[in-house]
């Protein structure tokens, strides 16, 4: 009976060491998976130049909520979180953690062209190293989907989160202003790293995801 219960405590002990090497392995592997994405964002498709992208003329007097294709797509942002994704509206924003609002506000911003009002969604240390457009007309943003990738707590008081999402989005009619490295109606995934604390997120880096560029059908 003895020998029973220490055979039991072994198999015990033995699929608990497998459990926790696999977690370990897995936050291992996550972290290369995203070393590698940032350090090698080119590489085939996404090497496009601007040269080879023909844009639309850009109209800074558009209203593009007059385009009646345009709003018949989907404009809504699709939050993704734990495998489960939320179409965000205004009115469940509440119910819903400071990263899907900060989304929320992100892409009503561009759409609506406020440029004067882009910047605010950087750190400081972004707008040093990286060039922020300068000015952008309003922008046809739709199928947007933005994915929670990771997450990681960089200081424990007060809580800082580094969260890293994988967002995707098309533009009807790109015409250049905002974005210059994707053709219109076109996907071309890029990485946001968020710095979250608990009233402020800001993003610290925007990057490409090393992939086909996949071509609206």
């Amino acid at each position: 009976m003895q020998e029973d219960k220490k055979a039991k405590a072994r198999k015990l002990i033995i699929i608990v060491t497998v459990v926790l090497g696999g977690l370990a392995l897995l936050m291992y592997s996550m972290t290369v998976i995203l070393d590698f994405l940032k350090n090698n964002p080119g590489g085939g498709k996404d090497t496009i130049s601007e040269a080879e992208i023909t844009f639309f003329p850009p109209d800074y007097s558009e209203n593009i909520f007059e385009d009646v294709i345009y709003t018949s797509y989907d404009r809504n942002v699709t939050y993704v979180s734990g495998g489960y994704g939320i179409s965000l509206t205004e009115n469940i924003l509440d119910d819903y953690d400071i990263t899907a609002r900060f989304f929320y506000n992100y892409f009503n911003n561009v759409i609506n062209g406020n440029y004067e009002g882009y910047p605010s969604y950087f750190t400081d240390e972004y707008i040093a190293k990286k060039h922020l457009p300068e000015k952008f007309t309003m922008q046809k943003i739709y199928d947007i989907e933005v994915s929670l990738y990771s997450r990681e707590r960089t200081n424990a008081a007060p809580i800082i989160y580094l969260d890293t999402f994988e967002v995707r989005y098309k533009i009807r009619g790109n015409n250049g202003t905002f974005r210059s490295d994707v053709e219109s109606d076109t996907i071309r995934p890029i990485v946001f790293e968020l710095i979250v604390e608990q009233d402020n997120v800001k993003i610290n880096d925007i990057y490409p995801i090393k992939t086909m560029i996949i071509p609206d059908e």
